[in-house]
């Protein structure tokens, strides 16, 4: 019995260590670094064993880890060590950390000391937890997290665990932009109204940056305005009667956006239109008073129109990842549109060339027949003897004189159509 309690022992110990160093983001080949700063695995180091430090070396180690946030955790589930880059991950002071139950990574749940509590549970169980999902910062902004706690190697009674949380957000996001564009780019080179794939791309938008609002623009022929497409609101339904119809590229802030061809995050956008040099006097604000963003519609180097995101005052601002989050989904739905406008092109050519050769056949092939068939026929009437029989034919060529003027109208109009086209 002493001999199976010992092979236990030591198999959760193994276990133990082996989540701590997943935790750390290690493989069973353990990256260290030589003179020159490069990484290089305990397999490359020759002869060299690459074992975990001692205690004292221990806040040396996972300081050095930048893409983590690595917590020390005791028994009960307090914070007693952090690592460099825990504030600015979790959004805390070092100070603030220290101390602090590990149930304040699940605020966002109801259930949070039950969670945190089960988490600890199973590490000390199996040696390791893990899990991805939504965090709190300190400033109540949210990300998407990938969570590793392991019971870290047992010294006498004491039970200590290593907390490990990698900030997974632009990832996430990025994924959530592409899933969302290629929703909406299927929609439209399915043949959707461009009403309706304009109004689609706006719904999508706000609900990808969880907005107040969401709006899409599309310049005009000339190139000077930005004309409103879509609107989508959270709640109200008067952003549409509110918002003006057109806004001038130069004096806008969307303008500005647009023509620079970056996206911009605003925090104050009535600030933001007084700095721009050729804004009217007393203009009013092209978007919402609260924190908005604004991203350029670009295919293959072309800037189609702006797509921007908006929260009412007091909101929570919109952070980076929106942006970026935003600005991938612009990116791949302005090809499907740009795709859906060149289309749009290739079909008139088509269509303008199809009414020119419509126009030629009737000119040169009916017209010319029935001006024949009018020369046949004054040369009939001239030779007719018989006064009814000279009237009926004068009368036939009458008509088919009338029908000739229309079918000459008809051409100028096919041509005129074909050079409108």
């Amino acid at each position: 019995m002493n001999r199976l309690a010992s092979a236990r022992a030591a198999a959760l110990q193994s276990a133990s260590r082996g989540a701590t160093r997943r935790a750390l983001g290690w493989s069973h080949g353990m990256r260290v670094r030589d003179g020159t700063g490069s990484p290089k695995t305990a397999e490359s180091c020759g002869s060299q064993v690459v074992r975990l430090p001692a205690r004292p070396e221990f806040g040396q180690l996972i300081d050095a880890i930048k893409d983590r946030a690595v917590l020390r955790l005791d028994r009960a589930g307090r914070i007693t060590r952090c690592n460099h880059a825990a504030p600015e991950i979790l959004g805390y002071s070092a100070s603030g950390l220290h101390g602090r139950h590990a149930a304040f990574l699940f605020r966002d749940d109801h259930a949070v000391h039950e969670r945190a509590s089960q988490a600890l549970e199973a590490a000390a169980t199996n040696g390791g937890y893990e899990h991805q999902g939504w965090l709190v910062r300190g400033d109540g902004s949210r990300f998407w997290a990938e969570v590793t706690v392991a019971r870290m190697p047992a010294h006498g009674r004491t039970v200590e665990y290593i907390v490990a949380i990698r900030d997974l957000t632009r990832p996430k996001r990025h994924a959530e932009g592409l899933n969302a564009a290629l929703r909406v780019s299927r929609a439209i080179l399915a043949g959707l109204e461009p009403a309706v794939g304009f109004q689609m791309i706006a719904e999508w938008a706000r609900s990808l940056v969880k907005a107040d609002l969401a709006e899409l623009r599309t310049v005009d022929s000339s190139g000077t305005m930005l004309v409103l497409r879509g609107v989508s609101e959270h709640r109200g339904g008067v952003a549409r009667q509110v918002l003006p119809a057109e806004l001038p590229v130069q004096g806008s802030v969307c303008g500005s956006a647009f023509a620079a061809g970056r996206p911009r995050l605003l925090s104050d956008p009535p600030a933001a239109l007084k700095r721009l040099p050729l804004a009217r006097a007393g203009a009013a604000p092209d978007v919402i008073s609260g924190p908005t963003l604004i991203v350029p519609l670009r295919a293959r180097e072309t800037t189609i129109g702006v797509l921007t995101a908006c929260n009412c005052g007091g909101r929570a601002p919109l952070e980076r990842h929106d942006l970026h989050t935003m600005t991938v989904f612009a990116n791949h739905v302005a090809l499907a549109l740009e795709d859906v406008r060149a289309r749009t092109d290739r079909e008139r050519l088509i269509l303008a060339e199809e009414r020119r050769r419509m126009g030629r056949d009737i000119h040169d092939g009916v017209i010319q027949s029935l001006y024949a068939v009018t020369l046949s026929l004054g040369v009939a009437i001239e030779r007719a003897q018989d006064h009814r029989l000279h009237n009926q034919l004068a009368t036939v060529t009458s008509h088919v004189d009338a029908v000739i003027a229309n079918l000459r109208s008809l051409v100028r109009e096919l041509h005129s159509a074909a050079g409108d086209a």
